[in-house]
């Protein structure tokens, strides 16, 4: 089994316990506050639904983490963090309240918190071991928006990463977010282009950057009365790096969001659909550029 597929299975077994943890402490307050507190009140009812909550939201994060194809040591520590806040609080009330609890209620928290810090030693482990993606991803709040960027290097020359990048139409080839790409008009720094999202929804970009062989840029017409996203500024950044034999491409996006809670939604829901795109996009590219590379040496050998 390889790291990333073990470090999913932990998680998965994390969320699963505690799934079940907390739909049995919030479906049944009552009859786990009198089995936990030697004097239970309607405060330690509450308490323990409230508990129970909690753990339901927590196992849907760390379910959703696990699914994640391009989960990150990152995210393996903050699940162990929150973990080890488990174990840490259930020695407190061990150690400080021990007469609030019953019998099976002390050990009842201590064997919990023993499984908690089994599944946070287990996770940090893991992340010591679990490769980094060769595509690396960041999203950074900047003012109002959000600056959103990948790296990827590919085994080919600055020449072809460069000729790949620019291939506007074969750009729907490598996103997940676009069905087709249309150049209306120009070329190079005047190249005016359509994009169209998976159901039909389109925008029109406008090349506001271009350094022949080394990074253009596009704007997007948010101002367009039919733009379909809620977004008052997009522009984007393609540019390439020679590396020796090899080249590094960067792709930066920056948006603006036009209200609050699409830019909340972005931070707390997007984020990790955000990265998947970004990566595959990445990834594919780089795919696309090594294999375009291979090509003519391989048609050169045929000869």
């Amino acid at each position: 089994m390889s790291t990333r597929r073990f470090a999913q299975t932990i998680l998965t077994a994390n969320a699963a316990t505690s799934a079940i943890s907390g739909l049995a402490l919030l479906l049944l307050p009552g009859v786990f506050a009198d089995l936990l507190f030697a004097a239970s009140t309607s405060a330690h009812v509450l308490g323990t639904a409230l508990v129970g909550g909690g753990l339901l939201i927590f196992a849907v994060d760390v379910a959703l983490i696990a699914r994640d194809k391009f989960l990150t040591s990152k995210d393996l520590y903050l699940v162990s963090v929150a973990d080890d806040a488990w174990v840490l609080a259930s020695i407190a009330a061990l150690v400080f309240f021990p007469a609030h609890l019953t019998s099976f209620g002390w050990y009842a928290v201590a064997v919990v918190a023993a499984g908690v810090a089994g599944f946070a030693v287990s996770q940090s482990l893991t992340a010591l071991r679990l490769s980094p993606p060769r595509s690396r991803f960041s999203m950074t709040k900047v003012g109002k928006g959000f600056e959103i960027s990948v790296i990827r290097e590919a085994r080919a020359s600055a020449e072809t990463v460069w000729q790949v990048m620019t291939d506007h139409p074969g750009y729907a080839d490598v996103a997940d977010n676009l069905s087709k790409v249309d150049v209306l008009s120009g070329e190079g720094p005047s190249t005016r282009r359509k994009c169209y999202g998976p159901k039909g929804e389109s925008w029109a970009e406008t090349c506001d950057l271009y350094q022949d062989g080394k990074v253009f840029g596009f704007k997007v017409h948010t101002d367009a009365a039919d733009y379909p996203y809620p977004f008052k500024r997009v522009q984007g950044r393609w540019s390439v790096t020679p590396k020796g034999t090899t080249a590094e491409f960067m792709v930066v996006i920056k948006v603006e969001p036009k209200n609050g809670f699409t830019a909340l939604m972005m931070q707390l829901v997007g984020f990790r659909n955000i990265r998947a795109l970004m990566i595959n996009l990445a990834d594919r590219w780089a795919e696309r550029m090594e294999r375009e590379e291979r090509e003519p040496a391989l048609r050169v050998a045929a000869e």
